[in-house]
């Protein structure tokens, strides 16, 4: 048994580079929170990383439509303000994407410092699931904003 538990830690480990790669994840997500956190909602649902001096989107400018990503920053915004029924109204998978991206970055920081996983190394099966659930929540939210509103 302790052999087996000896292996179990060792696949737990992170190398040096999975520690940088880690910890920079962590980091980069904690950047797009604080940058969120500073930004003003946008009263039309979308829009608001336009204050970052990026373009407005071409799907809307040219079909007229808002695409599956509009209203995605704004709706971090609104989270990170505590508006989270405006949030979950104006766009339900940028909603989940920050709300995830709160408990991940400090997990993947402290799993860099440590230099093994907290609560277990991630699977890709379950970050494929995640993926793929948050995807279809996102693609299905983006139908019910475009076509049935």
């Amino acid at each position: 048994m302790g052999e087996e538990y000896s292996k179990l830690k060792r696949r737990e480990l992170l190398s040096k580079d999975a520690r940088f790669a880690t910890l920079a994840l962590g980091v980069l997500l904690t950047v797009l929170l604080v940058v969120a956190s500073r930004l003003t909602p946008d009263d039309r649902g979308f829009g608001t990383h336009e204050q970052l001096g990026l373009a407005g989107c071409w799907v809307q400018a040219t079909v007229g439509w808002l695409c599956p990503a509009c209203g995605m920053t704004t709706a971090w915004a609104q989270t990170l303000d505590g508006n989270l029924v405006a949030a979950l109204g104006t766009n339900l998978g940028g909603t989940l994407l920050c709300l995830m991206a709160c408990l991940i970055a400090p997990w993947l920081m402290i799993s860099a410092v440590r230099g093994a996983w907290l609560f277990g190394r991630p699977t890709l099966r379950a970050i494929v699931v995640t993926a793929t659930i948050v995807m279809s929540i996102t693609m299905l939210d983006w139908a019910r904003r475009a076509f049935l509103t």
